[in-house]
């Protein structure tokens, strides 16, 4: 009897240790995950910043500069598409640089086909400012409801919970 109450104490010490080290190590691989997870969040986050700040200033500036642009006509069926003389061709290479960022970081295709789109939309509108569209207003409207379905998808990847609900009332009647 006095040798199992002997080592009983040791093997519970032991045991208590082990358990002790089981229990950190776990608390220690969680933390370390979540960790990586708010790492990576924050990596997908500034991405998508890039990109819809690269696309807003693409936007600034084809509407207000476009005697600079140029419009290179498809062939084949191919849609015209436009070229930039000056800073134009900066601005062009940000949305472009930040679109492939965004490609590289999504989880989802939905993703990258939303934020070609925008893109999309964005190159047309730069074709129709740099052609004088009447129709430029419309175009705009078309690439802001666009932008928001990208927005909502990009919220939806980070986890977000709330959509964000269209900015724009189609009854609404331009000025």
């Amino acid at each position: 009897m006095n040798l199992v109450l002997a080592l009983s104490g040791p093997i519970s010490a032991l045991l208590g240790v082990w358990l002790g080290t089981m229990m950190s190590a776990r608390a220690q691989d969680r933390a370390m995950r979540q960790d990586q997870e708010r790492q990576a969040a924050e990596v997908k986050r500034a991405a998508y910043v890039s990109h819809l700040t690269a696309l807003r200033a693409y936007l600034v500036y084809v509407t207000s500069h476009a005697g600079e642009i140029s419009v290179i006509r498809g062939q084949g069926g191919n849609p015209a598409r436009p070229s930039f003389t000056g800073r134009g061709h900066d601005v062009r290479e940000a949305v472009e640089t930040t679109y492939t960022a965004l490609q590289l970081v999504a989880a989802e295709q939905e993703t990258v086909n939303q934020a070609h789109l925008v893109s999309r939309a964005a190159r047309r509108i730069a074709v129709a400012a740099a052609e004088h569209d009447p129709q430029l207003s419309q175009k705009l409207l078309i690439f802001w409801e666009l932008e928001r379905k990208l927005v909502n998808q990009l919220r939806k990847e980070l986890g977000e919970k709330l959509s964000l609900a269209s900015a724009y009332d189609a009854d609404a009647l331009l000025p």
